[in-house]
């Protein structure tokens, strides 16, 4: 809850979103005087053991990537309940904010949207979940990836409900392993949408 302090360091402000497995929820940490993410398992019981796995699976697999334009991922706390941990916070804006805007706009930070995915990819990492949600707008409106909730190295067995029915392609929809080409596809049908 709001004022809870955890691991003598993160004091909660409000809680950002919460769906699926998981819930975020923006704090402050004193150590570096800044506010930071933190992302938690789901704390219902019976969700417990699968939303600790999935956090640490997802921990692990946004730890790996350092680009500009994919949020940074700091400290798994897995020794506590619910487990969590902390990530870069951007801001709550995302890229829709540039919808409906003239062409070149909208299609800037979907050009360095496309630079992040070219290099998760090249770590063999699928994100699977491509969409307005997922893209922050920082406040010097770069784009920044986020929530690798449901990302799949390639040719990896894929996690099962993951990835936004609009946005996926025939194949993930079809329950296929994940391929360089599902991002490429929900790419292009957010820049649909932006557009």
């Amino acid at each position: 809850e709001d004022g809870a302090v955890l691991a003598d360091r993160y004091t909660l402000k409000r809680r950002i979103a919460s769906g699926g497995m998981a819930d975020t929820w923006l704090a402050h940490d004193r150590r570096t005087e800044s506010d930071v993410v933190l992302k938690f398992a789901s704390a219902d019981p019976a969700d417990a053991p699968a939303a600790r796995d999935l956090l640490a699976r997802e921990w692990r697999i946004a730890s790996r990537l350092m680009h500009p334009n994919i949020v940074r991922v700091f400290e798994l706390h897995d020794d506590r309940e619910p487990a969590f941990y902390s990530q870069q916070y951007l801001g709550e804006s995302n890229i829709a904010v540039v919808s409906g805007k003239a062409p070149a706009d909208c299609l800037r930070p979907v050009a360095m949207l496309a630079d992040a995915l070219r290099y998760a990819h090249g770590k063999d990492v699928v994100h699977r979940d491509i969409k307005a949600d997922n893209v922050l707008i920082d406040s010097r409106g770069l784009p920044c990836l986020i929530d690798f909730g449901v990302a799949s190295a390639r040719g990896q067995a894929a996690i099962r409900g993951g990835g936004s029915a609009v946005a996926m392609s025939p194949g993930q929809q079809a329950g296929e392993q994940p391929r360089l080409a599902d991002d490429i596809y929900a790419l292009g049908v957010l820049m649909h949408e932006l557009l």
